[in-house]
Parts: structure tokens; C-alpha cells; sequence
């Protein structure tokens, strides 16, 4: 609040006769914290982390998978994230396929190999396909036993004339 509304509910509570009259009104004030005034104490802060604490493996994968499966009586698809969508360059034709652990995705419009057409929808790309996501499934062995959706936040991009997208599957 600033100093005038302060005075001006003074005021009000005054010509009201208010029991609240004699409470005490606090003032909010914001703080800035100035990271770089405090840099000198960041190696003891690295050290202190790296010495004493100990890090959640998933910290930077929540809400940031690139592919997501859904396997269950209601539907099974398999879904390209925003983010993953926009690096690939909105393709209308990928290719799927895998090496090693790793699911492998890229942009296949123009080129001759077996490729999936797909749709963009709300700017990501679901595939309703139940042999691919079977396909995958087996392959790599992922347990839908318990579980109708799970996604896979572990990967990388490699250029090689086009981004291809490697998900770590297992």
C-alpha cells in the first residue's frame, strides 16, 4: 500500500468508529536480492552442493518429455511434444526407428525411406497407431501393466543435415 490509501483507511476506519481502528496497518515492501553482490560467496555454495547435498536425478525432466505413449482400452497413441515438434520443423512426414536403447525421430518430408505421414494437432503431433506403439512397446519392453501413459524425457538432438531426435527408451 502506498502512503495516501495508508491515510485514506486510517481515515475511513475513524469515521466508522471501527474497532479495527487501532490495529496496526503493515506496509508490504519488496526486496530485490542482488545475486552478483553475493558472487563472492558462490564457490562456497559449489562446494557445499557438490561436498554435502545430494541432487534428484529427474529435477529437469518434469514437464519437459519429447515423447509420451498412451496404451490402454480407451485409446493408444503415440505423442511428439510442443518443443520437440518446433525443433524437428513441424514435419508432416517422420521417420521412427531405433538404435540401440534409443527411439530415433526426424523430419522425413522428401526423402525415400519408410516413413509415417502424420498431423499436426495443437501444435503437437499425435499418432494414432496402435501397431507402432505396440511395435515399440515390445521392443523395448516397457511394462504397461500398471500404468495406461509414460514418458520419456531422456534424450538428445544430432545434426545430420536434419535434427534427429534419440529417445532413451529403457
Amino acid at each position: 500500500m502506498n502512503k495516501l490509501k495508508n491515510e485514506a483507511m486510517q481515515d475511513t476506519l475513524a469515521q466508522n468508529n471501527n474497532p479495527l481502528q487501532d490495529e496496526q496497518i503493515s506496509v508490504t515492501k519488496q526486496v530485490v536480492l542482488d545475486i552478483n553482490k553475493n558472487s563472492e560467496n558462490l564457490d562456497d555454495l559449489l562446494e557445499f552442493v557438490a561436498k554435502e547435498t545430494k541432487t534428484f536425478k529427474d529435477i529437469s525432466a518434469r514437464g519437459s518429455s519429447y515423447v509420451s505413449i498412451v496404451k490402454s482400452e480407451n485409446g493408444t497413441r503415440f505423442v511428439i511434444n510442443k518443443a520437440t515438434n518446433e525443433k524437428l520443423g513441424y514435419p508432416t512426414e517422420l521417420y521412427i526407428g531405433y538404435k540401440d536403447k534409443h527411439l530415433m525421430i526426424f523430419n522425413a518430408k522428401g526423402l525415400s525411406i519408410n516413413k509415417l505421414t502424420v498431423k499436426q494437432t495443437k501444435n503437437k503431433i499425435t499418432i494414432y497407431n496402435t501397431k507402432l506403439v505396440d511395435e515399440i512397446i515390445k521392443h523395448f519392453g516397457i511394462d504397461f501393466s500398471n500404468i495406461t501413459s509414460k514418458s520419456f524425457a531422456e534424450g538428445y538432438y544430432e545434426n545430420k543435415g536434419r535434427d534427429v531426435l534419440y529417445v532413451k527408451m529403457v
